[in-house]
């Protein structure tokens, strides 16, 4: 499926959109997602369910349904998107980690992320899915580099989240996880 660019710009408003939605819109989206990507709703709130806190799964579950929402605002219509396909994606993407983690130096780690993220047809979606599995919750010692990173600066998900357990456990399974969403309908 062909699909227009997601600006930084559009994906900063279609953020502060989502998440001020009302407790009836929100609803009114989750039950369009869920009845739209059934297989992908399944995934996200499934795939992970034994090793994940609840919050941990809801802030995956959360952040999938808004790269989908994202999508439904930039293309005519979405196709369904089937088990396999997501089996593949997500396959796909835990080589992508393997082979992330190893690499011996920090640096070489730095420039293959700075490298997915630059080749990814959408590619401002791509560093924003990263900021989110590997930067939401730190508190940045660099107010710099919140400023120079968008994505640090919008609400994302209000709901507390045990950091300790999501920087142990889940930072790599985000990472996966939002970036098969994200292929599922970049491609």
């Amino acid at each position: 499926m062909a699909t227009k660019k997601i600006t930084t710009e559009e994906i900063i408003a279609l953020n502060e959109q989502f998440s001020s939605a009302s407790e009836k819109e929100f609803q009114k989206i989750m039950d369009t997602f869920e009845k739209e990507q059934p297989a992908l709703a399944e995934f996200l709130w499934n795939e992970f369910a034994e090793d994940l806190s609840d919050e941990t799964l809801e802030f995956l579950y959360f952040v999938g349904m808004q790269i989908w929402y994202t999508f439904t605002k930039f293309q005519k219509s979405i196709p369904t998107i089937t088990d396999d396909k997501i089996t593949d994606a997500f396959q796909k993407n835990e080589k992508m980690l393997d082979d992330l983690h190893g690499l011996e130096h920090e640096e070489q780690f730095a420039d293959a992320f700075e490298k997915m993220i630059d080749s990814h047809i959408q590619n401002d979606m791509c560093g924003y899915i990263v900021t989110l599995a590997y930067d939401y919750g730190k508190d940045l010692e660099n107010e710099d580099e919140e400023e120079d990173n968008p994505y640090l600066q919008m609400p994302v998900y209000e709901e507390e989240m045990d950091l300790d357990e999501y920087e142990s456990v889940a930072r790599d399974i985000a990472l996966v996880t939002f970036k098969t969403v994200l292929d599922v309908f970049s491609e």
